[in-house]
């Protein structure tokens, strides 16, 4: 049987979709708002977009977006600020090609800071006071942190570098936990039920109580244990891993 060809209203209507989707998928909407603070700790719930977290210079939280596709269209996302609480948003229901956000807070100095996410990706970098993340499907990256961290995934993967806590508790129920130190920390429980756990530690002229469990997979440790030391360090794990190292 021989193969008619497309009807030509057909081949167009099929080729401005295309475009439609194009235009869709490349348009990006950045936009910028600074919002007035006085509480003394700031919570962030974010449940589907990426989020950065960096360190402000003023007193009110500064909060910049960039939108794409189905995000970027006029009552598709949202930001508001109820009390100590930063709620961001966006709807991604009906027909959709492309919806795509991210999130960039600037936390005022000294303001402890708590994120309640779902399946985007958070970032935090430079920040001294406390932070706590109760994320959930997207990973969770921190870097030259010095407040107490507490840090849960439920299948994302948590890593950390030049960390300066004193204490850091981080677990996952199925990604990776690795967290490297630039100064010895007083506590650190890292865990993870399926996946691999890691804590990197200064070796030089430190000494740790060591605590190294794993269930399914090997445990090991490369940093001698003085159980009358202070510094604990604690890794435990289900299935995967679980090793402390000293930082190279």
């Amino acid at each position: 049987m021989k193969l008619g060809r497309m009807p030509l209203f057909a081949t167009t209507a099929a080729a401005a979709l295309l475009a439609l989707t194009a235009c869709g998928t490349s348009r990006t909407l950045h936009g910028q708002h600074v919002f007035r603070f006085s509480g003394d700790r700031l919570v962030i719930d974010d449940s589907t977009s990426d989020l950065q977290l960096v360190p402000g210079s003023g007193a009110g939280i500064a909060v910049q977006r960039w939108l794409s596709g189905t995000a970027a269209k006029p009552g598709h996302s949202s930001w508001t600020l109820s009390g100590d609480t930063l709620r961001l948003g966006i709807n991604c229901s009906g027909l959709v090609f492309h919806c795509g956000s991210r999130f960039e807070v600037a936390v005022p100095p000294g303001v402890p800071v708590v994120v309640h996410s779902g399946t985007g990706n958070d970032t935090v970098s430079g920040l001294s006071a406390s932070v706590i993340v109760d994320g959930g499907a997207g990973t969770v990256q921190l870097s030259g942190m010095s407040g107490p961290l507490r840090v849960g995934t439920g299948s994302g993967n948590i890593t950390a570098s030049a960390i300066r806590s004193s204490t850091v508790r981080a677990t996952s129920n199925e990604g990776n936990v690795d967290i490297s130190f630039a100064a010895a920390p007083r506590l650190a429980a890292v865990s993870s039920s399926d996946g691999n756990a890691t804590v990197r530690v200064p070796a030089a002229g430190q000494r740790y109580h060591v605590l190294v469990t794993a269930g399914g997979g090997s445990a090991q440790s490369k940093v001698p244990d003085d159980r009358q030391s202070s510094s604990v360090v604690q890794v435990s794990s289900g299935n995967g891993t679980a090793k402390v190292l000293p930082t190279s």
